[in-house]
């Protein structure tokens, strides 16, 4: 009996530092959309990369400008140990394949959440800072232009520190227009 414990764990063994342990490369086109999404996290929320293909928070080598669609050549690497964040995947730039300007009429959801953090109420939790009475910056990433008719119900939200989807169109690739809140 002793013996054949000794045979499981050799190949246990074997099975562990042979190849079946080693990395997963492929190469893939993937579409992004010209706006991020907001994620829930593990401990904060965030802005990440929108796609329909797969979920994906960020790309080695690439830097997102929000207002343009792209397709991009990536390199997907799926590790046999999961990183510290609980992912097993990593994304890695290849090559821009296309990058275009998303019309300005073209609508988007987005969730507007005032809150970075889950239970904190100190500064740092603050997602929205305000530049004026009608623009917002959104998560140090995009500025938000809110028309008066939606001013109180924008500052409802902040207010109340209760998320609601609002629907967006582009201004430029630096700005949004707060069309509408979801009911």
């Amino acid at each position: 009996m002793f013996k054949i414990n000794k045979f499981f764990f050799a190949l246990w063994m074997l099975f562990l530092f042979s190849g079946f342990n080693e990395p997963i490369k492929v190469v893939e086109l993937i579409r992004l959309e010209p706006y991020k999404s907001l994620q829930n996290y593990e401990h904060f929320k965030r802005l990440v990369l929108t796609s329909e293909e797969k979920e994906i928070d960020r790309i080695e080598g690439f830097d997102f400008e929000w207002g343009y669609a792209y397709v991009l050549k990536i390199e997907i690497t799926k590790m046999p140990h999961r990183f510290s964040d609980g992912t097993n995947t990593h994304y890695k730039l290849d090559k821009i394949i296309t990058k275009i300007p998303a019309l300005t009429n073209s609508p988007f959801n987005l969730v507007v959440d005032p809150n970075r953090y889950y239970t904190q109420e100190e500064e740092l939790n603050l997602t929205l800072v305000p530049l004026n009475d009608s623009t917002y910056r959104y998560f140090e990433e995009i500025t938000i232009v809110v028309p008066e008719v939606l001013s109180n119900e924008f500052k409802e939200v902040i207010h109340t520190k209760k998320p609601k989807i609002g629907q967006f169109e582009f201004v430029n690739h630096q700005k949004i227009k707060l069309l509408n809140f979801l009911k």
